[in-house]
Formats: structure tokens, C-alpha cells, sequence
């Protein structure tokens, strides 16, 4: 979990910096791989491994909205004007 919340909050960080891509790539190979030790070594069932995962991301986008919210504002506002016309 705390892996997947570290490359999540870096891709937060770097949402719309050219440094994305990196992040998202070399963030997801890390993911992954720690995972697939935690499996490995039987200290985790595959469950474990992506109910921590699905965790760390709703923490994440939870965490984004409350720092970030003009975004979602924008989002929102853009759906609502989209839905009237």
C-alpha cells in the first residue's frame, strides 16, 4: 500500500509536467514489482496486494480533491454545461 501511495502521490505532483510519463512508467514497474515479491515470499495473498492497492488510490484521488479542488470544479462545471446543451 504504501508503495502504490508513493508513485500515486508523484503522479499527482507531476500531473501535466512533462515528467508524467516517467513517472506513470517507472512508477508502475516498481508497483508491480514489489508486489510481486510480497507474493513471492508468501507474505501476502493476491488480495491483500490489490485491496492495498485500491486503497492507496482511493486515498489518493480523496487527498487530490481536497487540495486540488478548483480542478474538480472545472470538471464539473464542464460536465454540467455539456449535459444542458
Amino acid at each position: 500500500m504504501a508503495s502504490m501511495m508513493f508513485v500515486v502521490a508523484l503522479g499527482v505532483v507531476a500531473w501535466g509536467s512533462r515528467w508524467w510519463n516517467w513517472v506513470l512508467g517507472l512508477g508502475s514497474v516498481f508497483v508491480v514489482a514489489i508486489g510481486w515479491t510480497r507474493l513471492y515470499l508468501g507474505v501476502h495473498y493476491p488480495s491483500d496486494i490489490l485491496a492495498g492497492w485500491m486503497l492507496a488510490l482511493a486515498w489518493a484521488i480523496g487527498v487530490a480533491v481536497v487540495v486540488r479542488p478548483h480542478q474538480v470544479q472545472q470538471n464539473e462545471t464542464f460536465e454540467t454545461d455539456f449535459q444542458q446543451k
